[in-house]
């Protein structure tokens, strides 16, 4: 009848509806395999252990294959020696700042320079892609980025000395979002004080994961904005910007 072809619409207009509203799912397998070799003659711990670093390295990549084999445990092994060495780093004076300058275009003249945080280890130099997540996922980020911040300002107090810089020349010191979370103007004030430097010649960099936490360190950015240290982001449109 009418009223059953009606009813018959409704009900098709109601599914199709429904299936809009419905998201569909997807779902990634990912594959973690190990080379039968090296599980002869281990405990179980150290292969739960293997497994999941094997794990932390492929969750956060599109990779759905990783292989448990000697290279992996190599870098395992290496990761593990710097996280329990990275606090006698700090303690002993071995974290350095290499700077990279800063250069005007037009006038091919140096504007400033950014200090850049390297561990010099017994076996060489550490580069930062070694430690630094290390640091952060530690908490050691907040004292790697204070060592960086006070040396730079060491650097500025001998450059200016040296009268190889003027007060239009900035050096730079990046600061990560858990050292801003856990940084005050005091401890800033401080240092500047301590080497009796300009502010004009001082400079923090944060990144774009900060500037989307405004909220949570605004009134420490800008007792220090107002105390003449200028503020930058560091690697612009690399990511939230987009």
């Amino acid at each position: 009848t009418k009223d059953d072809a009606l009813d018959f619409q409704a009900a098709i207009n109601f599914r199709d509806e429904m299936m809009m509203k419905i998201a569909p799912y997807e779902f990634r397998v990912k594959a973690i395999t190990v080379d039968i070799e090296l599980t002869k003659d281990i405990d179980v711990s150290t292969l739960i252990k293997r497994f999941n670093y094997a794990y932390s390295k492929i969750k956060t990549t599109k990779d759905t294959y990783i292989e448990v084999n000697q290279l992996l445990i190599d870098e395992m092994d290496q990761e593990t020696y710097y996280q329990s060495h990275l606090q006698g780093a700090i303690d002993n004076n071995k974290l350095v700042n290499y700077y990279q300058p800063k250069m005007d275009p037009k006038t091919n003249k140096l504007v400033g320079a950014e200090a850049l945080s390297r561990w010099i280890d017994d076996d060489g130099l550490v580069p930062p892609d070694k430690f630094i997540h290390i640091a952060e996922t530690t908490g050691l980020i907040y004292d790697v980025d204070l060592v960086a911040f006070e040396k730079s300002l060491q650097m500025i107090k001998q450059l200016r000395e040296a009268n190889m810089i003027d007060e239009k020349v900035r050096i730079s010191s990046n600061f990560s979002p858990i050292t801003l979370k856990n940084l005050t103007f005091d401890t800033i004030k401080h240092l500047v004080e301590k080497y009796k430097v300009s502010t004009s010649n001082v400079s923090i960099e944060i990144t774009e994961t900060v500037v989307m936490e405004f909220d949570l360190i605004s009134d420490l950015l800008s007792k220090i904005a107002d105390f003449g240290i200028s503020i930058e982001i560091d690697d612009f449109s690399a990511g939230n910007s987009s």
